[in-house]
């Protein structure tokens, strides 16, 4: 994306852009296939007179290192099946982007998002460990220790520097639905767990 294209809409070519998604059709029907859990990363309030000028940036930054997470710590037959992330909401105000995906490369997205927020605190390494530990617990059915022992090169250097933009983004929470998503927000805003929260042993209790 050229630096005009994303400020102005210069060069951006429509007939290759509603191709594109009309030729997804399939991501539509598989998405209904899919086991898929609510992530929560919220920022903290922009000023209220403002467009989000960074919209294009975060999505992309989140889309490309979910994508590059599952090709990376999936095995491949897991990689071809899965399925990429999706957008649900994002609120003014409260600044929340919600997305949607399935649970074992959500997890590793908001591990490595959280990992930024908590990065160069004292507790850091400890509150990892306490974290995957907890995930592991929380989430029996994600699979996850067949990529715990790469957890400390999580993610690449590319995606590293991105993540690092995303949380200078004035990014400030993560947290996941406790169940799968069905489409009833106003109960899975209930159910979600903050990173923080599974850390510190605070997590809500489920109703």
């Amino acid at each position: 994306m050229s630096f005009e294209e994303y400020w102005v809409g210069k060069g951006i070519n429509f007939r290759e852009l509603w191709s594109n998604f009309e030729a997804g059709s399939g991501y539509v029907e598989k998405y209904r296939s899919m086991e898929v859990h609510l992530l929560q990363i919220s920022f903290q309030q922009y000023t209220p007179d403002l467009p989000l000028f960074n919209l294009e940036a975060i999505l992309k930054t989140t889309k490309g290192v979910y994508h590059d997470l599952k090709k990376t710590y999936l095995s491949p037959a897991e990689y071809n099946r899965a399925g990429p992330l999706f957008v649900y909401d994002i609120s003014r105000g409260s600044e929340k982007w919600r997305l949607i995906g399935e649970i074992k490369p959500l997890l590793l997205l908001g591990i490595a998002i959280w990992s930024q927020i908590k990065r160069g605190t004292e507790r850091y390494k400890a509150e990892r460990i306490a974290l995957t530990d907890a995930l592991l617990k929380r989430f029996p059915n994600a699979n996850l220790e067949d990529v715990m022992n790469y957890m400390n090169s999580l993610p690449g250097s590319e995606q590293e520097e991105a993540l690092k933009k995303l949380y200078d983004q004035n990014l400030r929470s993560v947290e996941i639905s406790r169940n799968p998503f069905t489409g009833n927000i106003a109960q899975s805003e209930k159910e979600l767990l903050s990173f923080d929260d599974i850390v510190s042993g605070k997590e809500k209790k489920e109703k």
